[in-house]
């Protein structure tokens, strides 16, 4: 959540390339000054700078979900895996 006096989010897509391959870094911000993209903010800006660096900046207004990153959500029992995986083996070794 932005603060109250801010009016839009930010959010700036880097893409650079280093040994051979493109890295993807992702920074999302409150945005007390900008132009919203078409589409609601879904259309952003595109730039590219030297030395393999690319620029997306994207604007949206303060509405609930215009700038979410994705929530990735796993099962209960994958998270214990690697847990339950450590008790098994401390358990052969003290067989």
């Amino acid at each position: 959540d932005c603060g109250p006096n801010v009016t839009m989010c930010r959010k700036i897509v880097q893409e650079v390339y280093y040994q051979d391959e493109w890295n993807v870094r992702y920074i999302r911000q409150c945005a007390p000054s900008g132009e919203i993209g078409e589409d609601e903010g879904r259309v952003c800006k595109e730039r590219t700078g030297t030395y393999r660096i690319k620029m997306k900046y994207c604007h949206c207004g303060n509405q609930h979900g215009c700038n979410s990153a994705s929530n990735v959500q796993l099962p209960l029992v994958m998270l214990l895996l690697p847990v339950l995986a450590a008790v098994k083996s401390q358990l052969s070794n003290l067989l």
